[in-house]
């Protein structure tokens, strides 16, 4: 299985470009078009992130290391073990970093997901628009100051987790079981 780039050097690396959120964002978009359309070049996916003004087109550092991402996450995908993982901030970073990330992700996958499949994600089943659905609203996701701090971290884990396994439930709908080819 494709191991993903470390998300803490990455985001020192692109500090100058991009915030911990937005490096997220450019996971989830890429796992969106990746759960919609499983060919997407990573062409494609570049220049989805240019569009969105993600990425410039002359960093060569960013696009090599998208360039991995891509790879990682596709083999993830298709991992028979379920090992697909959120590119997000590692756990000893502030709860409020991997919150807002987390955010960032959710709002970049539906945006990938909505590029690759267009208006047949409007005919997809009901488990498919519940997920859209909970996803935009874990992409306004925020702390609640008045829980503690342990409240909170159980709580974004059940998010994280809910996040996984809907995006392996969409990407098996959508693209079928260990295929990579969509079912019509």
């Amino acid at each position: 299985m494709g191991e993903l780039p470390d998300f803490n050097q990455a985001a020192l690396m692109s500090s100058e470009f991009l915030s911990s959120e937005e490096l997220a964002e450019c996971h989830g978009i890429l796992c969106g078009l990746l759960c919609g359309r499983a060919a997407t070049s990573f062409e494609e996916y570049l220049a989805s992130l240019q569009a969105r003004q993600l990425i410039e087109s002359d960093n060569q550092e960013l696009k090599q290391l998208f360039g991995e991402l891509m790879i990682a996450s596709y083999s993830q995908l298709a991992d028979s073990n379920l090992g697909f993982q959120l590119w997000l901030p590692l756990d000893h970073e502030p709860l409020q970093d991997r919150t807002l990330a987390l955010g960032g992700w959710c709002s970049g996958y539906l945006t990938g997901l909505a590029e690759s499949c267009g208006s047949q994600l409007e005919q997809a089943s009901a488990d498919v628009q519940e997920v859209v659905s909970d996803m935009s609203a874990f992409a306004q996701v925020s702390l609640d100051e008045e829980q503690d701090q342990a409240t909170e971290e159980n709580a974004f884990f059940e998010i994280l987790e809910f996040v996984r396994v809907a995006v392996l439930l969409v990407q098996e709908e959508l693209s079928g079981p260990g295929q990579r080819d969509r079912i019509h």
